[in-house]
């Protein structure tokens, strides 16, 4: 939107502090965005502008729209929903000191928590630290910690994602800032302890330890010259940027035009969507509340738009939960939807170190960060230690550490007033906590999440709490005090005795009561030289969720009987919905999980191009020189049954099926017995009602009688790869059948992810027939695999091609058949 083009006037705040001006730039109301999808639908809707709703949405307008990726004549439409409102532009460590607090207001989580330690009578029943409901998300105040997933982490992550991670990460990196550490974080005390750190890591023996660069996605230098830093990242700057420039375009809103006209990116803030109504396996309605009027209003989407959630974990299962479980289609306890549940225990211990044993005394020090991984080989998992280091007088490890400062006199004041004997370090512990993927919903001493009992409201409208169930077992306990044993073992081993002293919290000495907390800690009797003998962080088991890294609910995998997503991150049971969050995780690991998120989102973002777009020859490897052409631009050879459908030549290579409506279906088929082989053809549909199959190894059509059910042998002999994107399974009259859509052998083999283009774009299956199986792959991607061959189903046949409902289009029929001796 143009500064004088808003139909809705710009807000003065109380007190007449401001006018809300960037708010009024960046947003738009729900109403103009509900105008624009009836003039023109909306291709993508993402809910969430966090940390990942942000970066998904602004990679899909950019590549879409700045690259032309899919042409100037395609150019996507998003919408972009947000629950909290628009408060900043930026991540709030860009801003002045002491901002933090603006998010207080805004922060909630609106979750049932039930938290249990095995050995304690302790039990937390409550909210979980609470997320940034706002533009931005978490993305406005995270800490900025990103190391990559470990090998370990990522050995049980499929392998096309596993290597898509390892051959993308070095982007995100570069584009967040992590890359490049010492552009923030260098000088005497970085470089001298560091030294410390590697020599004692080698010499003692600690090699399960590995000591990496601090991995801050902070960009403080120019990457180029006369272009400013962005400093801490966050990913919300790439979308409002987007959403700016865009009038900057030639078919962007004119002054005094209506701003729904022709705008191609909203962003709508303060509407919550609670729930998504399918239609034949698609979400087709989106039901939402305006946070602040407690209004309540739905829109309809084009068969053709895609749904993206993008919130935090808990949100986006939660948003499933409440629209589409897969309860009603299963068996008891088979639901997937919530299991899985992880995320982080953290603890704290700070630490001092005299600056003569580090031979620092006449310093002036800079803040200093290390990264420690560490991997237990009795438990199989990840954890690390964060360390922070300062000499600040106050023992305050943040004084001079992810700080504007607009006075340079401040500045150097603070770095003159240092602590002249210590040097202080505050070491996180970060440890990974594990998910159970096939353990049902409900089982004690598994992790998961549900829907509650309890409802927030919003006036009328009575939305489920999500319910949050964990509950530790003796060997979390035990694997929690290895870290622990592990971290106070290395610490002191650092300098002698006496030369570093530990912070002992439960039983600090509080001099004077009228004095600030921070006085505690300038007291000696609060430092002991002694390491703790006793260290339990979780006492409180809130700690359980001070991360906000809660993820794993909606786990991405290659079995959709064992896993909620695919490995682009759409849901196996509904054609249009993917997510583009933690939730996807099959594990975590012990990082911060927003590198590999990021990482992730490029993955889904290029996915969700790639069916704006054809499938061809340059993107297919395969050498077809040696395959012989079945259709060559006439119907010779070629069969059909009688009337129940009709043939079409389109041109010379492409040809069209469609079914009268009278008939049940039917099939054309190539006049020719077939048994190994691999048979590429080109596909393409006009709507998603559009059903069709291929059928392999089927008897000879020509014998049946055409009225009737007498064609069943067809299918009760051969083997059908399906073309229908509802996965339609009539038995049990549900949609989104893993046995029924797109890429399956029906009834046989599951397809293991959705990859058909859109309406009007060609699809290409190879499909290999061997005597061990049958493999089918949908676009370059293997999505179904039998092995071996059914006894019941004939070991070679004729290929025929089914007409049922819709009509469908062929080209670029191919075969190569394998020796017999093969």
């Amino acid at each position: 939107m143009s500064q004088n083009e808003s139909s809705v006037n710009n807000q003065d705040t109380s007190f007449a502090f401001g006018t809300d001006i960037l708010g009024r730039y960046f947003c738009n109301t729900l109403e103009e965005a509900a105008k624009s999808n009836e003039a023109r639908p909306f291709d993508l809707v993402v809910i969430g502008s966090g940390m990942y709703g942000s970066y998904i949405a602004s990679k899909l307008y950019y590549w879409s729209k700045n690259k032309n990726q899919l042409g100037e004549e395609k150019r996507l439409k998003i919408l972009i929903l947000e629950a909290g409102p628009y408060i900043v532009h930026e991540h709030i460590e860009n801003l002045p000191p002491k901002t933090g607090g603006i998010f207080d207001k805004f922060n909630k989580s609106p979750y049932i928590c039930h938290v249990h330690r095995p050995g304690t009578d302790e039990k937390y029943f409550g909210e979980v630290t609470k997320h940034n409901y706002c533009v931005g998300g978490k993305s406005l105040a995270w800490g900025k910690w990103s190391p990559r997933l470990t090998k370990e982490a990522l050995d049980s992550w499929p392998k096309e994602v596993r290597d898509f991670l390892y051959e993308n990460y070095e982007k995100v990196e570069d584009e967040t800032g992590v890359s490049d550490y010492s552009d923030l974080i260098n000088g005497t005390l970085f470089k001298g302890f560091k030294s410390l750190l590697r020599k004692k890591l080698a010499l003692l023996g600690f090699n399960h330890l590995k000591l990496i660069d601090p991995p801050i996605a902070v960009a403080a230098n120019s990457t180029v010259s006369g272009i400013f830093s962005p400093d801490a990242f966050s990913s919300l700057g790439r979308l409002l940027q987007n959403i700016r420039i865009e009038s900057d375009y030639p078919d962007a809103p004119k002054p005094g035009d209506p701003i729904w006209k022709s705008k191609s990116i909203f962003l709508v803030p303060n509407t919550l969507a609670y729930k998504l109504e399918t239609d034949h396996g698609r979400v087709s309605r989106i039901n939402v509340v305006d946070v602040n009027s407690k209004e309540t209003r739905s829109f309809d989407l084009s068969r053709n738009c895609d749904v993206i959630l993008a919130g935090t974990a808990v949100e986006s299962t939660r948003l499933v939960l409440n629209s589409f479980p897969r309860s009603d289609s299963l068996k008891e306890n088979q639901e997937l939807i919530g299991r899985n549940l992880m995320g982080h225990l953290f603890s704290g211990v700070k630490i001092r170190i005299k600056r003569k044993a580090l031979q620092l005394e006449e310093h002036i020090l800079e803040s200093a960060l290390y990264h420690i991984q560490g991997y237990s080989e009795k438990f199989k998992r990840s954890y690390h230690f964060q360390f922070f280091c300062n000499s600040d007088p106050d023992f305050d490890v943040f004084t001079t550490l992810y700080k504007m400062f607009y006075d340079f006199e401040e500045l150097i004041d603070t770095l003159g007033s240092q602590n002249k004997e210590w040097v202080t370090l505050l070491v996180l512990t970060c440890s990974e906590v594990q998910g159970k993927p096939d353990t049902p919903l409900g089982t004690d001493g598994s992790n998961w999440m549900n829907l509650s009992t309890q409802d927030e409201e919003f006036g009328d409208l009575k939305y489920r709490k999500p319910y949050l169930k964990w509950k530790s077992s003796p060997e979390d306990e035990e694997f929690w005090d290895e870290v622990h044993s592990t971290l106070f073992k290395f610490l002191s081993s650092l300098v002698p005795f006496g030369d570093i002293q530990y912070l002992d919290p439960p039983n600090m000495q509080y001099p004077d009561p009228k004095k600030p907390d921070s006085e505690k800690l300038k007291d000696d009797r609060n430092w002991k030289s002694e390491k703790p003998t006793q260290f339990d962080p979780y006492k409180e088991t809130a700690a359980f969720w001070n991360s906000r890294h809660e993820s794993g609910t909606l786990w991405m995998g290659e079995d959709p009987y064992k896993s909620v997503t695919d490995l682009d991150g759409k849901l196996h049971h509904i054609q249009n919905v993917y997510c583009a969050d933690q939730a996807i995780f099959p594990t975590v690991g012990s990082a911060n999980p927003v590198l590999t998120g990021l990482t992730l989102n490029r993955k889904i973002a290029q996915a969700i191009i790639d069916h704006y777009k054809d499938f061809t020859d340059a993107d297919d490897n395969t050498d077809t020189n040696q395959y012989r052409k079945l259709f060559t631009g006439t119907f010779d050879n070629w069969k059909i049954q009688g009337t129940k459908g009709e043939r079409e030549l389109i041109s010379d290579e492409i040809f069209e099926l469609r079914k009268r409506e009278e008939h049940r279906h039917g099939v054309a088929w190539f006049d020719e017995v077939f048994s190994e082989f691999e048979l590429i053809l080109d596909w393409r549909v006009f709507d998603y009602s559009a059903n069709s199959g291929i059928i392999i190894h089927a008897p000879n059509p020509a014998r049946f009688s055409e009225e009737g059910k007498a064609d069943d042998p067809i299918y009760e002999r051969g083997y059908e790869i399906q073309i229908d994107e509802s996965g339609y399974d009539y038995i049990n009259n549900i949609y989104g059948s893993p046995l029924h859509k797109t890429g399956a052998i029906y009834d046989v083999a599951p397809a293991n992810r959705g990859n058909t283009k859109k309406p009007g774009y060609w699809n290409r299956f190879k499909i290999i027939s061997s005597k061990s199986g049958i493999e089918v792959h949908l676009n370059g991607k293997l999505v179904s695999h039998l092995s071996p061959l059914l006894e019941n189903k004939d070991k070679e046949g004729y290929i025929c091609f089914q007409f049922h409902t819709g009509k469908i289009q062929f080209r670029n029929i191919l075969i190569r058949e394998h020796q017999k001796n093969q």
